[in-house]
């Protein structure tokens, strides 16, 4: 029902804007607010004060089950669809401490799916989709099946997302779309050689793709492996490698599958400084609320996105050396620490709040990367209350995983948050 909701929306000219029931009641209204749908159409029974508060912000609240039995009417009429039209507005997370809504256009997609399509190469896959329809992977998933002729199998529970071998095997998926963080659960999950006989592509992005794990898809003959790199504001992609056997050597220095290699139709710049920048078609309009291309860079006469990331060039390979800024990327979602900071401001007693991304017990290993949030407070507050906390107000993937209380506030010689200092002497283990 959710695919045929989204088909039949973007399909027809209006624009589709995605929410998720892991998002708290007050994100969702804050994405109302900012978009301003006309429709509301969910699966989901929310509880009658819930209900009243959507209406308040929509025309009409519509549910599956009171739409099985219709058998349509006929259309006439159509509205021509425009390039500049709004297709999709994916919501992701703004360092103000509200979301932030990207507006994604016809052009954007179509630019999409005719420049990625042939990379993955085959009609007629079998697709399988283990994410939140909120995450803007969706777009490389339904709406590339569609284009390419395919079929796809959805999870049917949590358990699917997390662990998805059982879903591909039973369903004989053939191209699999996702994050390192659900390759490496399955790899450690059962069945996970088993996925092999009928998996024939395998699309990672999202995340960087260690080698250690990428050894277990490439060593696989009949598996073509693909990491994919980009962001919202491009609309997915923007750039990919095809993935060999013969990497896990050649980039065994840098630990991770390079971004690879410009998409068709796009183009890049690296700044002085190193940055990444994005032009072509697409690149996005903008923002919901802001001026349009005012998230875009003028130079030589032409408009860039800056991806926020520091790359090189290794091998002839672009290969990303992290972020610029305190942006990060976790399981696939790119997230504003501002954003989780904002909300931790509002516990009574603490002063100020910085978060960031912390390793696992092995400093060098990324596998386990967590939020660590650190609260400037007299008051001591423990993780289960943190994120109780927070859970009103953001989604479960921004909610931090360890907490440190700390009296006294560090600052640097500029009087601001000594950020670095605080991090480092967490990480030797200086403060409790």
């Amino acid at each position: 029902m959710h695919y045929s909701a989204i088909i039949a929306t973007v399909f027809s000219g209006n624009t589709w804007v995605p929410l998720s029931l892991d998002m708290p009641t007050e994100r969702i209204m804050d994405i109302l607010t900012l978009a301003a749908p006309d429709v509301l159409l969910t699966s989901h029974k929310f509880s009658p004060a819930e209900l009243g508060r959507f209406q308040s912000l929509v025309s009409s609240v519509l549910f599956f089950e009171d739409m099985v039995g219709f058998k349509g009417s006929r259309v006439t009429g159509w509205r021509k669809i425009r390039n500049t039209d709004i297709a999709i507005i994916y919501f992701t997370s703004g360092s103000t401490g509200k979301p932030k809504g990207v507006k994604i256009s016809f052009l954007n997609i179509s630019a999409a799916l005719t420049s990625i399509s042939p990379i993955i190469g085959s009609k007629k896959l079998v697709w399988g989709d283990y994410h939140d329809l909120g995450f803007v992977i969706s777009i490389n998933i339904l709406f590339t099946c569609l284009y390419c002729n395919g079929r796809i199998f959805c999870a049917n529970d949590r358990y699917d997302q997390i662990s998805p071998n059982k879903s591909l095997v039973k369903n004989k998926v053939s191209c699999l779309v996702t994050v390192p963080s659900t390759l490496e659960r399955m790899r450690r999950a059962k069945h996970f050689f088993s996925v092999f006989k009928s998996l024939t592509i395998v699309a990672s992005c999202g995340d960087p793709l260690p080698l250690d794990l990428l050894k277990e898809f490439v060593s696989r003959r009949k598996i073509k492996v693909f990491n994919f790199y980009g962001s919202t504001e491009i609309t997915t992609w923007a750039f990919y490698h095809r993935c060999l056997y013969s990497d896990l050597k050649t980039f065994s220095n840098y630990g991770y599958a390079p971004l690879g290699e410009i998409i068709s139709g796009n183009k890049f710049l690296i700044s002085s400084d190193g940055l990444l920048l994005i032009s072509g078609p697409q690149v996005t309009p903008g923002y919901i609320g802001e001026p349009e291309k005012s998230h875009l860079i003028e130079l030589d006469g032409q408009e860039w996105f800056s991806m926020g990331d520091i790359v090189d060039v290794m091998h002839g390979k672009i290969i990303c050396k992290g972020r610029q800024d305190n942006q990060i990327k976790l399981s696939g979602y790119r997230i504003h620490l501002m954003d989780i900071e904002a909300q931790l401001r509002k516990l009574s007693g603490v002063e100020a709040a910085i978060c960031y991304l912390s390793n696992g017990i092995e400093k060098s290993d990324k596998s386990d990367q967590k939020i660590t949030a650190v609260l400037f407070t007299d008051e001591t507050f423990s993780l289960s209350y943190v994120r109780k906390k927070l859970q009103k107000f953001l989604p479960s993937y921004m909610l931090p995983r360890k907490v440190f209380c700390i009296k006294k506030i560090r600052f640097n010689k500029n009087g601001k948050i000594d950020r670095l200092g605080i991090i480092n002497r967490l990480n030797a283990g200086e403060i409790d």
